[in-house]
């Protein structure tokens, strides 16, 4: 059932994929002025995204970034070292957010 239901309406994702192919080479996005915290995960081993080249890009790029380097990660390493990225995670939440609790919802804002 998986199997048939990825090839259901591939001409519909296909095309959808080449969008997203061509906005994230033709976008330009101001990373500069992002004011919220921001946690850049990254592999060293990522064959996708060169570790060496981007994780000082984005640093750079984005002034109230943290760096989580996953050593040995790959592209999947949110998956394949999960346990450290979800602590890295939650300390940098703990660290930049409370967590608000009312009557109806409960959402988080930046300390």
């Amino acid at each position: 059932t998986m199997m048939l239901s990825t090839y259901d309406r591939m001409g519909q994702r296909i095309a959808g994929t080449e969008n997203d192919i061509h906005i994230t080479r033709t976008a330009s996005y101001a990373l500069e002025e992002m004011r919220v915290p921001v946690l850049v995960v990254h592999g060293t081993e990522d064959p996708l995204a060169n570790y060496a080249a981007n994780a000082p890009q984005y640093m750079r790029r984005l002034p109230n970034a943290e760096l989580l380097t996953v050593a040995g990660g790959e592209h999947v390493a949110i998956f394949t070292h999960r346990a450290f990225v979800r602590n890295g995670v939650t300390a940098f939440m703990e660290q930049h957010f409370s967590t608000v609790v009312t009557a109806s919802n409960q959402r988080l804002v930046l300390k």
